[in-house]
Parts: C-alpha cells; sequence; structure tokens
C-alpha cells in the first residue's frame, strides 16, 4: 500500500484567512450550493452527475517512474475546499485568498480521475497562475494532469528560484485522463507556477517532489554539492559519473 510521505518535517498548520469580500465564513467547510460548484467547476451538478466514469490508471503504473516524494492529498478531509488554509502542507504553500482564484481539493472522482485514492487538486474558477511555493527548495519532477471539460488546451509547468524563472516544462495538450507531465528540470526550484488559458480547468493528482540532481562535475564545485543533499564534493562528483546514489 503506498502512502503519502511528508516532503518536510512539518505539521500540517491551519493559517488565519484575511477577510475577502468573496471568502467564505469558513474557507475549509465543503462548498456544496449549486452556484458555488457551477461557478468553481465549470459544471452545474447535472452536469458533473452526467460525466462518465473516470478511466483509472493501475496505482502501480501510476507511480512506478516517479522517483520522488509524492503528495496525494489524502490526508485531506472529503469535500470541497481551497488548500490555503491548510498552509504550508507538508512544506507547500498553495495559492488562494478567498473563493477564486484559489487552488482547490476535492473527492469527486468523476471530475478529477485522480490516479490514487480520492482526492485530487484543482484551479478553481479556471484561472491560469495558479502556483505552489516550497518551504525549502527541491527539485519539482512533475504531476499527473487532466481537463475534465473534454477541452484538450494547453499547459506547462513554469519553474522559479528565488524570484527568476529557472526553466519551464513542455506545453502539452491536457486529455480527460491523467498524464505524467514531468518538469524536465533537475535542479531546485521554490515556486511551481501552474499554466494554463484563462477559463479552462485542469485536475491534479500525485504532485512529486525529489532531491536536486547534479549533472556536471561543475555543478558539485564550490559548496554546490551540498544544494544537491550530498555529504561532500566526492560523493556529488560520483553520481555525476556512474549514477550511484549516496545521499
Amino acid at each position: 500500500m503506498y502512502r503519502l510521505t511528508r516532503l518536510f518535517p512539518t505539521a500540517l498548520a491551519i493559517v488565519a484567512v484575511a477577510a475577502c469580500s468573496e471568502a467564505p465564513q469558513d474557507p475549509v467547510a465543503p462548498i456544496t450550493t449549486e452556484s458555488n460548484i457551477e461557478r468553481i467547476t465549470g459544471f452545474t451538478p447535472a452536469e458533473l452527475s452526467a460525466l462518465p466514469a473516470p478511466t483509472r490508471i493501475p496505482l502501480v503504473t501510476a507511480r512506478a517512474t516517479l522517483g520522488g516524494t509524492v503528495l496525494d492529498f489524502e490526508d485531506l478531509p472529503g469535500g470541497q475546499f481551497p488548500m490555503y488554509p491548510y498552509n504550508p502542507y507538508h512544506g507547500v504553500s498553495f495559492s488562494g485568498s478567498g473563493y477564486c482564484p484559489a487552488v482547490y481539493v476535492w473527492d469527486y472522482t468523476p471530475y478529477g480521475s485522480p490516479v490514487s485514492g480520492t482526492h485530487f487538486l484543482f484551479n478553481g474558477c479556471g484561472y491560469d497562475n495558479e502556483s505552489m511555493t516550497l518551504t525549502t527548495p527541491q527539485a519539482f519532477k512533475g504531476a499527473w494532469v487532466a481537463n475534465p471539460h473534454y477541452q484538450n488546451p494547453s499547459f506547462q509547468f513554469d519553474l522559479y528560484l528565488a524570484g527568476n524563472l529557472v526553466a519551464s516544462s513542455s506545453s502539452v495538450a491536457l486529455q480527460p485522463t491523467m498524464q505524467w507531465v514531468p518538469s524536465g528540470h533537475n535542479g531546485p526550484v521554490d515556486q511551481v507556477v501552474l499554466r494554463i488559458p484563462n477559463g479552462y480547468w485542469w485536475v491534479m493528482d500525485d504532485v512529486t517532489f525529489g532531491p536536486p540532481n547534479p549533472t556536471t562535475k561543475d555543478d558539485c564545485k564550490d559548496g554546490g554539492w551540498a544544494q544537491y543533499g550530498f555529504r561532500n564534493q566526492g560523493l556529488c562528483v560520483s553520481y555525476v559519473e556512474t549514477g550511484k546514489d549516496t545521499r
């Protein structure tokens, strides 16, 4: 059985949320009114109930090639609500301050088609530029992503470190079934921005991080070995030459 592995040894924190004209009185309470469901998901309740059964990817297949620390959100309550009251969630803070824009979590599998468990993330109200900010820089490996509306919008990850764009993933056309979208970047990042045209939705599961990996011997010099988690420069160089990971 797979279980969520914590990125960092921080307890789940519930933070105070500033008052907002659109903010619910209890931002972690499930959002169940029909108008809110339609506004946030882009589907009426009747349309949601008519969605076809999700095509599920076998769990072993879904996680076989990830090779990192997986956030699967299965330790969160059931229902539909923003993630930001839980910041930092296992070392990751999610964008949002009211109903929208915000990163949401939900456990309605016909909408999200998660690859593991029942919980998944989505961009409430279909906004571009939602984000995940890391308490400590890590390598972002990628995530499983889909579009529940059969629209096939383009999607990519923009990766930042200290406010600077350091890499972008390849752009992919999202499908109704989850697909693995790799970041394509092995270096440390402290923010991941989720790019999709405004008015389109993504759903996401098994967000995966891991230690950054050096690709050249120069990456290990001048103390660089430390940011990759090695005990000394020699072990870092050995990883570049042989692929043997001694961290």
